[in-house]
């Protein structure tokens, strides 16, 4: 009773004759101005500032009357967030209790301050309870620093020990989770601008790792835990160790579902996509596959990473001459209704797939149920655009003078190859001059060779088998899939034009 009677006492001597909050009165009334203004905004009829002040004052001008409209209903709202309806009908679990415990630190601190001691303490008893049950780190920290303000006030000194313990625990586990989360972020500060990793940055990634390594234990927190991962997973890829980057998803993908109440769709998507990611660089088709089933069910179709996840599928059926399951995958992403959303540069890079695909199915004269027909293919206007250098897009554009090469042996324009071939010489001297793009390199000569050889099959293929030997001895620059310049591997590309070749002589188009 004593505690129900501070509350009582503090909230009649405190409380607004009149809350200001969106409340159902408000939202009945249609004659206020900031009721017009907020249904207006939720019923999407403006589009601008000047639209709403033209229905509600007559004039688009924004004056100090709007303005100052605008500014209460923004207040409105701010005050009812505190009285939002968030469930786990429409929430998780931990969602939910952070919305709660948000809630519940207020209502502690203002206790606090306005000298409640009695509620306050109780109610900081019931924060740090729920938080320690859902590891929310950072909050529990002011409520354990305020309960340990009151108790040492009160003198009960027991109560004192025990929450300054709990406070220095908690602010060890914090530092990890700062820690964690810091080289997190300085990774992807660094990524961004590169995916390529100099000396510098695989020694930053191995000291990260090293160090949060050293700091696991059985009180880690998930927080703490799932940056570890990334920052392995990180350290693996950027130094080629793919199977490691499977092992350690695995290892996270099971933590995740020994920690339901941390885990999350979104967070089994997120280690499973570096799975498949690593089995498009191995080229692991069964094993991307399994992969694949899973991100089916975890990631919502149409989504930014089902695109993501699809286009690394597309590529490993690519890479691995499964050109059905290929045909399949780019039919799913071109008649989704979300694809006309993606970005310019996504739709760009499918359109160049669609190339590669189509040319794969007629050559290998695979049986589709997706028909090769079926995919929309102007190819006098795709032969017309020849790309000229650009930094940002060198890997789409060599992609695109490659299968130009191709295309235009198939349609038996020589001629037209020779300024394709051009092309691919100056970004062979710009893209490759301080890359180890050997892969690459080799195959630029080749086909270099095949231009010299007057695109003669038996010439082309006798001085180009040492070159063809090496190739299949290089092991592949995953920056080259990553950027799009390899969409098929250069081994079978190779094997396709040999085909051609042979085939045009024995047709008689190509004579010795």
């Amino acid at each position: 009773m004593k505690q129900l009677k501070e509350l009582v006492q503090i909230v009649t001597r405190h409380r607004q004759s009149k809350p200001d909050f969106i409340d159902e009165e408000f939202l009945e009334s249609n004659e206020e101005h900031i009721a017009v203004l907020y249904n207006g905004v939720r019923q999407g009829k403006f589009s601008s500032d000047q639209a709403a002040a033209e229905e509600i004052y007559g004039s688009p001008l924004i004056d100090t009357k709007y303005t100052t409209l605008k500014s209460r209903l923004k207040s409105k709202l701010l005050n009812s967030l505190s009285f939002l309806e968030i469930t786990k009908k429409d929430y998780s679990e931990l969602t939910v209790s952070f919305y709660k415990v948000s809630r519940m630190i207020f209502w502690m601190r203002t206790l606090s301050v306005l000298g409640v001691v009695r509620n306050s303490t109780r109610l900081g008893e019931s924060i740090v309870n729920i938080c320690e049950k859902y590891q929310f780190t950072a909050q529990v920290i002011d409520v354990l620093m305020v309960l340990r303000r009151l108790y040492g006030n009160s003198g009960d000194r027991v109560s004192y020990e025990l929450v300054d313990s709990k406070l220095k625990i908690v602010l060890r586990k914090l530092d990890d989770e700062l820690i964690a989360r810091e080289y997190y972020e300085r990774m992807s500060l660094i990524l961004s601008k590169s995916t390529v990793a100099d000396s510098s940055t695989i020694k930053t990634i191995e000291e990260y790792d090293n160090t949060l390594r050293s700091r696991i234990n059985e009180s880690n927190t998930f927080e703490f835990r799932i940056n570890t991962y990334r920052i392995g997973i990180l350290k693996q890829q950027l130094t080629h160790n793919y199977r490691e980057v499977i092992e350690i998803s695995d290892t996270a993908i099971i933590y995740l579902e020994n920690t339901p109440t941390f885990s999350s769709t979104i967070r089994f998507g997120e280690f499973n996509l570096q799975k498949m990611e690593s089995c498009l660089y191995l080229r692991d088709y069964i094993l991307g596959q399994e992969t694949a089933e899973r991100l089916e069910q975890l990631l919502p179709k149409g989504s930014s990473l089902w695109f993501l996840y699809i286009e690394n599928y597309f590529l490993l059926a690519m890479q691995t001459e499964h050109y059905e399951r290929a045909a399949e995958l780019y039919s799913a992403v071109a008649s989704h209704e979300r694809f006309q959303f993606q970005l310019d540069q996504t739709k760009e890079r499918w359109k160049i797939f669609e190339q590669y695909l189509t040319f794969s199915l007629r050559l290998k004269q695979v049986v589709s149920t997706v028909s090769s027909q079926s995919i929309s293919f102007d190819l006098k206007r795709f032969l017309r655009n020849i790309p000229v250098y650009s930094q940002d897009k060198r890997g789409l554009n060599i992609a695109v003078l490659i299968i130009h090469v191709l295309l235009l042996i198939e349609e038996n324009d020589f001629d037209a190859i020779i300024s394709r071939m051009d092309a691919l010489r100056t970004y062979r001297s710009r893209y490759l001059r301080s890359r180890t793009a050997k892969q690459s390199a080799l195959f630029f000569k080749m086909l270099q060779i095949m231009e010299d050889s007057s695109f003669s099959y038996r010439e082309t293929e006798r001085q180009t088998k040492k070159l063809y030997d090496q190739l299949l001895t290089i092991a592949t620059d995953t920056t080259e899939i990553q950027e799009g310049i390899m969409i098929l591997r250069f081994e079978t590309i190779w094997k396709m034009i040999l085909d051609l070749l042979e085939k045009k002589e024995k047709e008689g188009i190509i004579r010795l």
